[in-house]
């Protein structure tokens, strides 16, 4: 190979080759590293690899390392992200022995008939947490399992926090042993940067508390008329879809409940108006507020009818209004504090934000605050009504520019957790907890790779921040006494991985 590969990477590959094997490994250790592994060993036997991930970025990330790292020409790798017709695929489906592709291209072929799934010896699953419900990986490993004498590889930072989860994940990819490796592994330990994670707590402004205190009070006056019809509300997000579902079943027999279906829908984007007063600030709150009223989609616009006819939701917008006035948001001034303190020279940032909404104000008062800081939005490439979104080759320009300090600071969406080959920052901030176990890790992630970071996360006091916060750690700690018991559960000996890791070497 030409890249020398580390002493844990030879450990899990040499320990996952003679089954189907789910490896876990913290971001940045270099999983696809291993990957390149396998596929060499198959292509020297000249046998047939597959790897699939879930986004072409990825594809095109991986193609690129697997070339690299064991010398295979590009030339000699089938790349499909869906961009390629169906007739040139099929030629190249025969030809070449080597593949990168999007999960949903293989599926498509499989279905269509060019593609045979049994001619290949192996299948690479990247980010194999996704290997769950009705997600294309399910598919193409359900008909590969079909066949004996194929080997499945998983890999995952974060395959998630419930025993359940992780065994769907197994099942689905056929699953018979688990390679963990962490952090304090001893052949990890010296190729590990540190992360050091700060949770800042913001006080919002007086009067944050009375506003959202008057959403309840809409809420439980929207609903009561779904209670009086003896339909049970609890009380979150999720269970009020799930109530607007059991509505709209019995209102089948009963059109009269149709009308509630009103008032839930209306109720959930209360609930998303309140989420963005605890979690992004007031001004951010009105904003979305303000895009509702001028939306033109139907259920949007019947949502604020329903609303509009509240008394209660008059005196509700009127005091957002009043609060937002003058309203400095505290998370936006100590995002720009942070980096202001810390982001100079060749230092780089990426700062996450869950919502579109957010990453566009807190560009704009960067711009307009900041003296030193060069940032960038970087958001998907859907179109969110008037904002629109960033096309493939804009994104990898971005990216280019941010490796070259052309940027310095990168204000982000979900599209940077996963599935983008982007340089290793110095800095993170999570505007936002967050309460995916996945999303935190993928977050975190992003820093702390070929040198230490520093990771910060934002949080309101008392607020739905703090319980998100909470619930990802619980999460986080939840997955990894999984995953020990999995490995513990597997059999895997350490010690005896160590004691001739140089014979490990296939000949590469």
């Amino acid at each position: 190979m030409i890249i020398q590969p580390r002493e844990y990477q030879l450990n899990v590959f040499k320990n996952s080759i003679g089954q189907n094997t789910l490896i876990v490994m913290p971001t940045g250790l270099g999983k696809t590293i291993i990957a390149a592994m396998f596929i060499e060993k198959f292509y020297g036997e000249k046998k047939r690899s597959l790897m699939v991930a879930p986004t072409k970025p990825l594809v095109l990330q991986h193609a690129r390392t697997i070339a690299d790292s064991t010398g295979i020409s590009e030339n000699e790798i089938g790349v499909f992200t869906g961009e390629i017709d169906a007739e040139e695929r099929e030629l190249i489906w025969v030809t070449k022995k080597i593949f990168v592709s999007t999960p949903q291209v293989v599926f498509n072929d499989m279905r269509s008939g060019i593609l045979d799934i049994t001619k290949f010896d192996l299948i690479i699953f990247d980010e194999a947490h996704r290997a769950v419900g009705n997600y294309a990986y399910v598919d193409i490993a359900q008909e590969y399992l079909k066949y004996k004498k194929k080997l499945i590889i998983g890999l995952t930072a974060s395959p998630g926090s419930s025993r359940e989860k992780i065994d769907e994940i197994m099942a689905n990819l056929g699953i018979s042993k688990v390679i963990a490796k962490t952090e304090m592994d001893e052949d990890v330990r010296k190729y590990v940067k540190t992360i050091d994670v700060k949770l800042i707590k913001i006080r919002e402004p007086d009067g944050t508390k009375e506003i959202v205190n008057m959403i309840d009070a809409v809420m439980s006056k929207l609903l009561e008329p779904v209670k009086s019809s003896n339909f049970s509300i609890g009380r979150s997000r999720k269970d009020l879809v799930a109530t607007m579902q059991k509505v709209i079943n019995s209102a089948k027999e009963d059109r009269s409940l149709f009308q509630l279906v009103r008032r839930i829908t209306a109720a959930i984007r209360l609930d998303y108006l309140k989420e963005y007063i605890e979690t992004q600030g007031i001004d951010v709150a009105l904003h979305y507020l303000e895009e509702m009223e001028k939306s033109q989609d139907p259920g949007i616009r019947r949502a604020i009818s329903m609303l509009s006819s509240l008394d209660e939701f008059a005196t509700l917008r009127t005091k957002l209004m009043l609060a937002a006035d003058g309203y400095t948001n505290p998370k936006m001034e100590k995002t720009l504090s942070i980096m202001e303190s810390n982001v100079h020279g060749n230092a780089r940032a990426i700062v996450f934000t869950h919502y579109r909404i957010t990453s566009d104000l807190l560009m704009d008062y960067i711009q307009k605050n900041g003296t030193s800081l060069k940032p960038v939005r970087f958001i998907g490439q859907a179109d969110r009504g008037s904002d629109e979104g960033l096309s493939q080759d804009q994104q990898k320009k971005i990216i280019e520019d941010f490796k070259n300090n052309v940027y310095n600071v990168l204000i982000a969406t979900s599209i940077a957790e996963e599935g983008l080959d982007i340089p290793d920052t110095d800095f993170v901030i999570f505007y936002e907890a967050v309460p995916s176990e996945i999303r935190y890790i993928q977050r975190k992630g992003r820093t702390g790779r070929s040198r230490n970071g520093q990771v910060y996360i934002l949080v309101f006091e008392n607020s739905r921040d703090m319980a998100y916060y909470y619930s990802s750690i619980r999460k986080v700690s939840r997955m990894t006494q999984t995953i020990e018991d999995l490995r513990q559960e597997s059999g895997s000996d350490e010690k005896e991985e160590k004691s001739d890791v140089q014979k490990t070497i296939f000949d590469f």
